[in-house]
């Protein structure tokens, strides 16, 4: 299954960049897999709002875990089939929103095979020959910057920048919503999801040059995605100015009338 997406991913990028190539060059398929990358969050956005929905939900019903926990110490069964009942009743799903996260790995694997693999069944891999200012798609870091020239490492600099500085932000994000929390997080947690945003800067000096271009633009665009939506889920419908109905408007003049 997977040797047949990644050929498949491999026909798509390959017809992709010929396409690109007389307005790209020989940046032609860097340019596609940055487009796909875009593409593929681009359908994976709806599922991003249930993520962000589906965390949004497990934090409103979180004092009430809290409160059942409290209440069934010591029963265990008891406790699980109260938070089952609680998580029924709330319309809240413990698994909401792991789809985009879940979806991503096969993608990434597949992104990795891409760049790695020397022929697809009987046809070479020509991908891994092309590249983008001087840096080989299929080389890894450091080797890809060809004796540290100026092209290579300014890439390599550039996203590591923009990773680093989404990850931050991710991380930035996640205390920020630990110490809003209803609830005192225990300190290994809050640990463990500030530490967790930082997963992409391993990526990027562990896979090829095609699979970082990959990261760092699904890295940027998750960081944005979510604070946009976490914005809008956050402020809610906005309540329009009152305007006085026909009705009201005839009983006030009606009073009027009579007071004078």
């Amino acid at each position: 299954m997977l040797d047949f997406l990644t050929s498949a991913v491999f026909d798509l990028v390959d017809q992709t960049s010929r396409w690109l190539e007389p307005w790209c060059g020989s940046a032609a398929t860097a340019v596609t897999v940055v487009l796909f990358t875009l593409a593929v969050h681009a359908l994976l956005r709806p599922l991003a709002r249930r993520e962000v929905r589906g965390e949004a939900d497990r934090s409103r019903i979180l004092p009430e875990i809290q409160h059942l926990a409290r209440r069934h110490r010591g029963d265990p069964r008891a406790f699980r089939s109260a938070v089952t009942q609680l998580r029924r009743d709330k319309g809240v799903s413990p698994f909401a929103g792991l789809g985009p996260s879940l979806l991503q790995l096969p993608i990434l694997v597949v992104m990795f095979n891409l760049f790695v693999a020397d022929s697809f069944g009987s046809r070479p891999n020509t991908l891994l020959d092309d590249g983008v200012l001087g840096a080989r798609l299929g080389a890894y870091w450091p080797s890809a910057m060809d004796g540290f020239s100026p092209g290579p490492v300014g890439l390599f600099v550039v996203l590591l920048a923009c990773t680093f500085t989404a990850c931050w932000f991710g991380s930035l994000d996640a205390k920020l919503r630990a110490d809003a929390s209803p609830t005192a997080l225990p300190g290994h947690t809050r640990v463990l999801l500030r530490l967790t945003p930082y997963i992409p800067l391993v990526f990027l000096v562990t896979t090829p040059v095609a699979a970082c271009l990959y990261t760092t633009v699904s890295t940027v665009w998750v960081t944005v995605e979510r604070w946009v939506l976490r914005r809008r889920l956050t402020a809610g419908p906005k309540a329009g100015p009152v305007q006085d109905s026909p009705a009201g408007t005839e009983m006030a003049s009606s009073t009027g009338s009579h007071t004078g």
